[in-house]
């Protein structure tokens, strides 16, 4: 904020330079033709120094203001860069997501509990898990939508499947 206050003022103060400089050259100029002069050459001088300082200074001018416009478009373009990275690990979440989606549809395992990268690892996690949870994914079938909520009925099933294998054993002995 500094630099732009402090380029505004030394953008005034050149500009009124420029201005008086053009109003001497202005009066010069007129009364000569008034008097059908032309200029000496100590007055061709002055006038071309004159010209020069006004070039030079258009010149530094034209330089900060490429200078101020040039870090502000490097900073966009990083804001850029940012948002565009951020946009790209969204659409990368949203297909993983989309493909445990279809894993658990496929398998009929808990969508939240596959893992996997690639849709080929995600695949491949959700048949392990097919094979390992065995009777009790299929009883839920591959359409059943079965979420981590659902994982936990899958858990108390197992345990009355194993507390009625051990009771049926109590009572036969």
């Amino acid at each position: 904020m500094d630099q732009k206050k402090t380029a505004v003022e030394e953008q005034e103060k050149d500009d009124e330079v420029e201005i008086e400089e053009e109003e001497e050259m202005k009066d010069d100029t007129d009364s000569e033709k008034k008097a059908g002069k032309t200029f000496t050459d100590e007055q061709q001088k002055q006038v071309d120094e004159l010209v020069r300082n006004r070039i030079n200074r258009l010149k530094e001018k034209h330089a900060r203001e490429v200078k101020s416009v040039t870090a502000e478009y490097e900073e966009k373009l990083k804001d850029k860069d940012v948002i565009q990275a951020e946009l790209d690990a969204l659409k990368a979440e949203k297909k993983q997501r989309e493909w445990k989606e279809n894993a658990a549809k496929e398998f009929g395992v808990p969508v939240d509990v596959i893992r996997g990268d690639t849709e080929e690892e995600i695949k491949e996690h959700a048949q392990q898990l097919q094979k390992s949870l065995g009777s009790f994914v299929t009883d839920f079938g591959p359409n059943s939508h079965v979420t981590a909520k659902k994982e936990k009925s899958i858990s108390e099933e197992a345990s009355e499947y194993v507390d009625q294998l051990f009771s049926s054993t109590k009572g036969a002995n």
